[in-house]
C-alpha cells in the first residue's frame, strides 16, 4: 500500500461506524486524521481506541456554531458565516445588446461572422434561424450542452468541470431554450447554426 503521509482527513462525525472506520484505515496507511466531534462525546472505551487511536480530536458543537456553515470543495472545507442562497434570474438579450449580470459584470452581444469558438470570457456561437430569443440567465432542468461533438446534460458537465454543487445555481450562462451556448470561464461548443453572435463579458 501507498503510503498517505502528505494526505490529511478531515473526519465528521459522532458515530462509530462508517466513518469512522474509514478514518482508521487513512490512519493506518499514515494519513493525519482530524476527527471533529461534538465536546464531550466519547463511544464505549474499547471501541473508542480500536477506531479513534491515532487520530487528533477537535471538538465542535453544533448548537453553538450560530448562523455558520461548513462547505466541502474537493478535499478544502470553509467554515464560516452561511451565504445567502442565490437567486435565478433570467434577462432577454437583444442582438446586438447588452445585459447586466446580477452583481457582476456586462454581457454584450453582437452579430460576427464563424466559426464559432469558445474562449473564457468571449465566444462566438452558432445560433439556429428559428431558435427561441437568447437569454442571459441561471441553469433551469433539462439545460444541455454541445461539447465534443456532442450533446450532454448541464449538469453532467457541470460535474466534469468539477464546478461545486453550491456554485451552480448562480451560474450566469447564455441560452436558447434548453440549449446552453455559453458559460463564462468554462469551454462550451456551440451546434451548428444559422447565424453567428459574439459573446463577451466586458469588465
Amino acid at each position: 500500500m501507498t503510503t498517505a503521509a502528505p494526505l490529511r482527513v478531515l473526519e465528521l462525525s459522532d458515530r462509530e461506524e462508517a466513518a469512522a472506520y474509514c478514518g482508521k484505515l487513512f490512519r493506518r496507511w499514515g494519513a493525519d486524521v482530524v476527527r471533529v466531534e461534538t465536546p464531550g462525546h466519547r463511544a464505549q472505551p474499547h471501541l473508542d481506541i480500536y477506531l479513534n487511536g491515532g487520530k487528533k480530536r477537535r471538538g465542535l458543537d453544533p448548537a453553538s456554531a450560530g448562523d455558520r456553515e461548513a462547505i466541502v470543495r474537493f478535499g478544502h472545507i470553509r467554515l464560516g458565516p452561511r451565504l445567502p442562497a442565490p437567486s435565478p434570474f433570467a434577462l432577454a438579450l437583444a442582438v446586438p445588446g447588452r445585459a447586466r449580470i446580477p452583481g457582476g459584470p456586462t454581457l454584450e452581444s453582437r452579430a460576427a461572422g464563424g466559426p464559432a469558438r469558445s474562449g473564457p470570457d468571449r465566444a462566438v456561437v452558432a445560433v439556429p434561424i428559428e431558435a427561441e430569443p437568447l437569454l442571459l440567465r441561471t441553469r433551469r432542468p433539462g439545460d444541455r450542452v454541445f461539447l465534443r461533438g456532442r450533446s450532454m446534460s448541464l449538469k453532467r458537465f457541470l460535474m466534469e468541470s468539477h464546478i461545486p454543487v453550491d456554485a451552480r445555481a448562480g451560474l450566469p450562462l447564455v441560452a436558447s431554450g434548453p440549449a446552453v451556448l455559453f458559460v463564462p470561464g468554462l469551454p462550451v461548443e456551440s451546434p451548428p447554426g444559422g447565424r453567428f453572435v459574439r459573446l463577451e463579458v466586458l469588465g
